[in-house]
Formats: structure tokens, C-alpha cells, sequence
């Protein structure tokens, strides 16, 4: 895939993730793209931190089916229009939607670094990290592929609730609600947290 060798430094993070989180998964290539996935969630954070000019057309260009411009995230853009092969359609969707929220989060972030919060705006960095924390992917990651959607759909809005900060930049919490969704699948109630098990890459 393009990028390979600007993505290379994050595979290890998105391997450990995949590993620590989603081994329960029966498919090889769907925690394949769960690595691949987190490799570039973190790559465009790391792309927003240092270099935000490479970052800040994506959803548009990718809209118009234009190069990226950055050989990475070139490789993103095909792998999120690949969703569909590998979910089920709607959940692929919302996937492809999360991830393309991270750009446009991240980008209202930065615009308004530095400016005070009114009093009655207390749910506006909810609201924001909701649209750059990636969470609907994460808790869509937790059921294979192959399961009915319909078999899971209403479990998705508690994961997402009891796991707001999916993408917490820590980049160690990043698949929370993926630990908490398989230890329910294991038959473990209650939400663990995981923050002790992720190597910081």
C-alpha cells in the first residue's frame, strides 16, 4: 500500500492494539485493517501536531476522489473507500464517517486553541472530541464482520457512552471501548479500563 514508509513508525502501536484488544476477532484481515486503521489515526495526529497544511484538505479531496498529496494518506484514503469489502455496508459508513470527523475535529480544535469558553458551553469539548476521538470505529471494530449488524447496532451507543475518549491522544486509550465490548462478548461484565495494558509506541 502507498505510504508504507511514512506509516512504518505507527504499524507497531496499531499491531499492539490489535493484539491487546481485538484478538477475539476471527478474521486476520479485519484486525489487519483495525492495525492499519489506528497506524493512520495516529499518523494524522502526529501530521496535525507538526505539519497541518498536508492534513487540512483530506475530507475534501478525498470527497473529490483527488491524491492527497502525501503518500500515507493516499493509502488511507483507499483503505477507508475498501470499508465496504470488509464490514457490513452501514457500519462500514459510519466507520469511513468517524474517520473523516477526526480531520474536521481536529481542524475546529485548532482553530479555536486559545479561545475562552463561556460558562454555558459545557458540552462543547464533548462535542468536539466526539468528532475527532474516532470512537463509532472502535466500538464498531469490537463484532466481526460477519455478524448481522443488526445483532449488535443497539449495543454500539453504550459502548460509545461508557467510552467517550476513544481517541484520546494519550494514543494508549485509543481502543478502550474495544476492551470493554470484548470482555462483554467474553462474558465479563463491567468496563475495565486499559490504560496499563498499551505500550506507548
Amino acid at each position: 500500500m502507498d505510504g508504507s514508509s511514512t506509516l512504518a513508525p505507527f504499524i507497531p502501536a496499531g499491531a499492539t492494539v490489535v493484539m491487546t484488544v481485538y484478538a477475539h476477532l476471527p478474521a486476520d484481515h479485519t484486525r489487519t485493517i483495525i492495525g492499519l486503521l489506528t497506524a493512520y489515526f495516529l499518523y494524522v495526529e502526529d501530521l496535525f501536531e507538526h505539519d497541518v497544511g498536508r492534513v487540512q484538505d483530506f475530507n475534501s479531496r478525498f470527497a473529490r476522489g483527488e491524491p492527497q498529496n502525501d503518500p500515507a494518506l493516499d493509502g488511507l484514503a483507499q483503505l477507508l473507500r475498501e470499508l465496504p469489502q470488509h464490514f457490513p455496508l452501514i457500519a462500514a459508513n459510519i466507520i469511513v464517517m468517524s474517520f473523516l470527523n477526526l480531520f474536521t475535529g481536529t481542524l475546529l480544535e485548532q482553530a479555536t486553541q486559545g479561545a475562552s469558553l463561556s460558562q454555558d458551553s459545557t458540552r462543547y469539548a464533548v462535542f468536539v472530541r466526539a468528532l475527532s476521538g474516532v470512537q463509532d470505529a472502535y466500538a464498531f471494530f469490537v463484532f466481526p464482520a460477519q455478524l448481522p449488524l443488526e445483532s449488535y447496532v443497539q449495543a454500539i451507543p453504550g459502548y460509545r457512552s461508557a467510552c467517550p475518549d476513544a481517541g484520546d491522544r494519550s494514543r494508549n486509550e485509543g481502543a478502550r471501548c474495544g476492551e470493554q465490548a470484548a470482555q462483554a462478548l467474553d462474558g465479563h461484565p463491567g468496563c475495565r479500563r486499559a490504560r496499563d495494558r498499551y505500550v506507548r509506541p
